[in-house]
This record gives structure tokens, sequence and C-alpha cells, in this order.
């Protein structure tokens, strides 16, 4: 019985399969190609109403609560993380200006600057920044992807453009501001990705499948080997089929979207749409591996617009956060965050939508919700986060995990280690103790 190494297997009578670009398939013993990890952090405004937001049980017994209902769809996907605390009445005008200084520290776990000024009748303060970079900046900084664009930025409505209502930081004191222009997005992420017929053409032949290009090298090879080999072989095989199907799958999906419709990105009543059209690109970007990380910050910690489309048209952030108490605002409130609930839910279903290997593009993207305040009375402490998809990475998902009053510091460093950075153990400057979230990763 003549009996072939692998070594003379892969200089065999398939070289142009197995000099193909998915050589180092073979070389990895069979192993199909891992999806790539992600990052994407979603911000809105005010925190929540703490009662309604809370689910029922425990741990992978827990019912979502009223405000969290429109996520059961992704349910076995979410870590709903209750108990964290954001460090932040370490700050002198903590009561002054809540909102800019959780917003700085969200992403950043850094301590802000002294705030210098306060607009008159307005309460805005004006010098207020971060004294550190946000996690997915560092995290996009180290990644080197080579990916076309190192990180995505967008926003709706996010307004204010003082550093002090921005959650992302290239470095201390420079705020990044997000991309608030559906179509400007557009033009900038896939301006003529899809204009090349030729090239497109040129990258499906190169990615259809090699076995049925050289199927008569691969039968006679199979021959030729024994039963030994052909059963290490037959397995290398399967492997390569694996992974052709899988660019396959990415190559069709990888497609220009619709240009988003004209819509005044700042007219309030356009906001679902423009949500809605800003998460249709972030999860194209994605899937075209545009970048590998992307935060999205929908209004900002001052946000005193009326919610037409849920029949409110007083000012949410005056008339509604700072009266929650009440029976009427209260119930509003809870209108307006199970709304926030719906729209994260299309987020995450524009992810689930994209099928990447044996699973989808969420299981490979971990989607971080947070906020900057727990309530609308200005307070640091069980403020709402929730983790949803990664669970192909490692996240323990369908869970409600307590964080025992945590910073969301160990949040901030499972998100690093997730992304592959487990040299980060401490991040940002307002947490004494290092590690992660204990619980969230496997």
């Amino acid at each position: 019985m003549t009996r072939f190494s692998r070594r003379t297997i892969l200089k065999s009578t398939v070289a142009p399969l197995l000099a193909s670009p998915l050589l180092p398939l073979l070389e990895a013993h069979g192993q199909v190609a891992s999806m790539p990890r992600r990052l994407l952090l979603f911000f809105t405004p005010h925190g929540t109403i703490y009662d309604q937001w809370k689910p029922g049980g425990a741990d992978t017994a827990f019912t979502l609560s009223p405000i969290l209902q429109p996520l059961a769809a992704h349910r076995s996907k979410l870590v709903v993380i209750d108990g964290l605390r954001i460090n932040g009445t370490y700050h002198p005008n903590c009561a002054l200006a809540p909102h800019p200084i959780g917003m700085a520290t969200l992403w950043t776990g850094s301590r802000v600057n002294d705030i210098e000024t306060v607009v008159p009748g307005g309460n805005v303060p004006v010098g207020v920044w971060s004294t550190g970079p946000s996690i997915d900046q560092v995290i996009a900084s180290r990644l080197n992807a080579g990916t076309r664009f190192r990180s995505l930025e967008v926003g709706v409505q996010t307004s204010i453009t003082q550093a002090a209502f921005r959650t992302v930081y290239s470095a201390a004191r420079t705020a990044v501001n997000p991309q608030t222009d559906p179509r400007a997005l557009y033009a900038s992420l896939f301006s003529g990705i899809n204009a090349d017929a030729a090239r497109l053409a040129k990258i499906r032949f190169e990615k259809q499948s090699m076995i049925d290009v050289n199927r008569a090298e691969v039968d006679a090879l199979l021959r030729k080997a024994g039963a030994h080999d052909r059963a290490k072989l037959e397995a290398h095989l399967t492997a390569l089929r694996d992974l052709e199907r899988q660019l396959a799958q990415n190559t069709a999906v990888c497609q220009s979207p619709a240009m988003p419709t004209a819509l005044d990105a700042g007219q309030v009543a356009n906001r679902p749409e423009l949500f809605d059209q800003h998460a249709s690109l972030v999860a194209a970007s994605f899937a075209c591996d545009l970048t590998r990380v992307a935060s999205f910050q929908f209004s900002n910690g001052h946000d005193n617009v009326p919610y037409p489309w849920l029949g409110y048209q007083g000012a949410h952030h005056d008339n509604l956060s700072h009266d929650e108490g009440s029976a009427g605002p209260r119930a509003t409130r809870v209108q307006i965050c199970r709304w926030f609930s719906q729209k994260f839910a299309v987020l995450l279903d524009k992810l689930d939508a994209v099928r990447e290997g044996n699973g989808t593009m969420l299981d490979n993207t971990l989607v971080v919700w947070g906020t900057e305040v727990a309530t609308g009375a200005h307070n640091f402490d069980n403020v709402p986060f929730i983790v949803a998809g990664g669970g192909a990475k490692g996240v323990r998902s369908g869970r409600l995990l307590n964080a025992g009053g945590a910073f969301h510091h160990r949040l901030l460093v499972s998100i690093a280690q997730f992304m592959g950075q487990n040299d980060i153990t401490r991040f940002g400057d307002l947490d004494a103790g290092s590690g992660g979230l204990a619980g969230l990763l496997a």
C-alpha cells in the first residue's frame, strides 16, 4: 500500500487547489477559519425606570420586564446585567452635571476634568471631557485588522457638539463626533463598492468551489491514496468545503445596501427612520468587513425633545426624567424606555439576519447597551447594561447577571478581553480593582 505524507499530499497533483488562498485551511489541520470578533457599543440617554427594567427570576431562569419585553426574540443571546455602578460621585460637581459626567465616563472609565462653565439657563457645562480614551478606540488601535475603517461612529441627533455630550474618545480631551447623516455615512462607507462589476465577478470567481474546479484531480488523488491517507484527505476536503460555504455566504451578503431615503437628520419626528437607516449601515459595514469596531450614540444626556411617534409632545429631559415619580411622567418614561428596547431589537435583528458559519453575525459580535445615569434621579447605582451576542466567542448568554455593585470598569475589561486583548486587566482610573466582570465570559 502506498502511503502519502501530509507534505506529499500538499505537493500532489491538486496543486491548483492546494496553492489557492485556502491553503492555510489545510495547513491548520483541517480547521475551519474563525469568523472575526466585532464590537458595537450602543448608547441611549437618561437611564431607565429600574423596577420596570429589572427582569424577574435569576440566572438563566429570568423573565423579561415590561421595558425589556421587545427583546424576547433575542432572549437566549442576552446577558442582562444588574448591579453595576458608574463611579461619578467622586466629582464635586456631580449634582450639577451628572449627564455629561456619566457620558464621558461610560466607555472610558476615566475621570472628567473640572467643569469650567455652565451656560446660563441651559445647564449645559462647557469644558467637560474625559481624561482618557474609550475602550472601543483602544481596541481599534490594537486590532490592526486591515479593514478599510479602523472604527465607525454613528449617531442619531447627538446635537450638542461639546465633548461633554460624547461617549467616544480617541484620547484625553479628544472626543469623536459621530456621523448623524445616513446618506453621508452611506457615501463614505459604500461609495463605489458595487460599481466595479468586473471586480465583483472576479471576487465571486475566486471564491467559487476550488474543489469543484479541480474535481478530476481531487478524485485521482483519492484513488491513489491508501485508506489511512484517504481519510485524512477527505477530512481536509470536508473542512475546505465548509469554509467555501462560509465564503460564499459572506460574498452574498456583502452587498452595498440601497442609498438611504433623504431625511432631515435634525428633525425629531425622523428619529425612528434615522435609527433604522443607521442600523442597516452598521450591519452592512460589519458584513462587508469594512470595520470590526463601531459605536452608536442615540441622542445625548440632555435629550430635551418630544417623542411625537409615541404621542408625547413634551420635553423628555425636563418634563419626564426629572418627574418620573409622578404617575403620568412615569408611564410615559416607561413607554420611551420600551421604545429604546424596540430599536435595540431592530439593531440585533439586522446582525442576527446575516449568516456566518454555523450561526449568525450576532453570535460573533459583542453588542453592549449602556447609558449615562441609572434613573432620572441622576444616581449612578444600578445603571442598566445589556450585553447581546458574542455566544460563539465565549459570552455566557441567556442570563440575568448580578454584578453585586461592581464598578462598570469590570465590564470594560471584559469587552477588551472578548476582543482578544487579554493583557488589559484594568481600564480607566476610577476603579482600584482589576479583572473582568465575573460570570460574563466563559
